[in-house]
């Protein structure tokens, strides 16, 4: 990182202003302590790192993102019947699934608002994909590039979950809800999450499947607990859960790490989930944090 982009300040009103060169070693040594692939088992990526195929690995992460709301628990239930239901070579199985096969395949199963019969049409959508493109990064792909990168990525990305709507063939509030749409606005956290496991480099936490998107044009999946934490860390002053939201942290990051800014995504959200990170100032836990002299509420101790 050059001196003047360690020199320039995180311009965000209202909490901190912390400086790329103050925050790159905290945010460095989060990712030395989570960013590991102990830390997967309990996460929904985990599935992925069964398979070897990488066409089966894609297809799980697929899956698994599109269930990734709610209880972790619940989130793992849910997988977990699906791919006992799959067998050992997903893809091949969704590949050559019609529509009958995929109700039978999610027959009894229910997640949140999504039901049974929307999990088979995200299943034969998935299908669909694969039959028409044989990758889902084909189908993600098929898009004419725009510019400037981090526009495309988002052209492509509302062409990818269009495509995926008319495959499914089913306008439910719970198929909607599995596959967004990132032009109405939304942080479409889970879309982001899918393609941060899919294009980061293989590291035992993401699976390094697609080659043809550069990392650095990857934005932050946004969650509660990401959004707290980079409120208080000063990465942005909005607190809508927006897209606009998902840029602003995502350029505060590539002022740390172009080339790759959403390295530090595993390692800030874990802060939340594991409750690391409490959502009320904690003297006792917030004093003995590595990270209370680049945070808002540190700065009040």
């Amino acid at each position: 990182m050059s001196a003047a982009l360690s020199a320039r300040a995180l311009r965000v009103s209202g909490t901190p202003r912390f400086s790329p060169g103050e925050l790159a070693p905290f945010l460095d040594s989060l990712v030395e302590r989570f960013h590991r692939a102990e830390e997967i088992r309990s996460d929904p990526l985990g599935f992925s790192h069964r398979f070897q195929a990488p066409g089966d690995q894609e297809v799980v992460a697929f899956m698994a993102a599109a269930v990734a709301w709610g209880r972790v628990s619940q989130i793992a239930s849910v997988l977990e019947r699906l791919l006992s239901r799959l067998g050992g070579h997903p893809a091949d199985r969704l590949r050559s699934a019609d529509r009958s096969t995929c109700l039978r395949l999610t027959r009894g199963i229910v997640h949140r608002t999504a039901t049974g019969e929307d999990l088979a049409a995200l299943l034969f959508a998935a299908g669909a994909a694969l039959r028409g493109h044989g990758t889902l990064e084909g189908l993600f792909m098929g898009k004419p590039a725009a510019r400037p990168p981090h526009l495309d990525l988002i052209a492509r990305l509302e062409h990818f979950a269009t495509s995926l709507r008319q495959f499914a063939g089913r306008e439910t509030r719970g198929v909607k809800h599995l596959l967004p749409l990132p032009g109405l606005g939304s942080a479409c956290k889970r879309w982001m999450l899918f393609l941060r496991w899919v294009v980061r480099p293989r590291d035992g936490v993401d699976l390094g499947l697609w080659h043809r998107i550069a990392p650095a044009d990857l934005l932050i999946p946004l969650d509660t607990h990401l959004h707290r934490i980079s409120l208080n860390l000063g990465l942005t002053r909005r607190r809508d859960a927006s897209l606009k939201t998902v840029q602003e942290i995502t350029g505060s990051l590539r002022l740390i790490r172009p080339e790759d800014p959403t390295l530090y995504d595993f390692a800030l959200a874990r802060l939340g989930i594991d409750q690391i990170c409490p959502t009320r100032i904690d003297p006792v836990v917030c004093c003995g944090c590595g990270l209370k002299t680049v945070c808002r509420h540190g700065l009040t101790l």
